[in-house]
């Protein structure tokens, strides 16, 4: 086990800043940094922060014990990433879906589960223009109306086959499609070849997947 940053030097024991080395190259590396002693990519890995991580897992201990307090420790329980797979791949034979890993965690021993057309991805926006300026120091003032050739934002519309939901508008006059479950850009397409399926009702975006896995419940 080889400190990128040796501990002389300043390095700590944790793991971003361990390396598998052999024998002979720990030898001659001795006081240097994995960068000195040429491998800078690999150097960089120990200056990659770890405070996202540390702010999920805080985040986490204290959602446990605020949910432990209001509903009871015996209501409350804690699962893992292996558990949910080996239960949702041996015990329930399902595919890899956000959907489905959710089942799976809910899911208790003995319960059946089976596929069922009706599934809802539910996504919650803002429910006005409450963006008035943009820009790299908010010098910018928003050129776009609320309402523009009779579309507004987050309609959830269909175009090119592609459904989808309507995440922003360009100055050229073309309309940007998302995806509801990753708000990833699928298209850009005029408003005129747009055909509204919804509008989206008290703030929430509401649409229809099928084929997915549900409970029965």
């Amino acid at each position: 086990m080889e400190h990128l940053t040796p501990k002389a030097r300043g390095g700590s024991d944790r793991v971003s800043n361990l390396a598998l080395a052999c024998e002979p190259c720990n030898r001659r590396k001795g006081n240097q940094t994995a960068a000195e002693f040429g491998y800078p990519e690999i150097q960089a890995q120990a200056r990659v922060p770890l405070r996202d991580a540390a702010h999920v897992s805080s985040v986490k201990t204290a959602l446990v014990s605020a949910l432990r307090e209001q509903f009871g420790v015996e209501r409350i329980v804690i699962t893992y990433g292996y558990e949910t797979k080996y239960q949702r791949i041996q015990v329930l034979n399902l595919p890899k879906s956000h959907t489905n890993d959710a089942v799976a965690i809910a899911c208790g021993m003995g319960e059946v589960v089976k596929l069922r057309s009706p599934v809802y991805q539910i996504r919650c926006i803002g429910r006005g223009n409450y963006q008035l300026f943009n820009g790299k120091g908010g010098e910018h003032r928003v050129w776009a109306p609320k309402k523009l050739h009779g579309w507004k934002l987050y309609e959830v519309v269909e175009a090119k086959g592609v459904r989808g939901y309507i995440g922003g508008r360009r100055v050229k006059g073309a309309f940007v499609v998302k995806d509801t479950a990753t708000t990833s850009t699928m298209l850009e397409v005029s408003p005129r070849k747009l055909r509204r399926l919804h509008r989206p009702t008290r703030g929430w975006i509401i649409q229809r997947e099928e084929e997915r896995a549900s409970s029965p419940a």
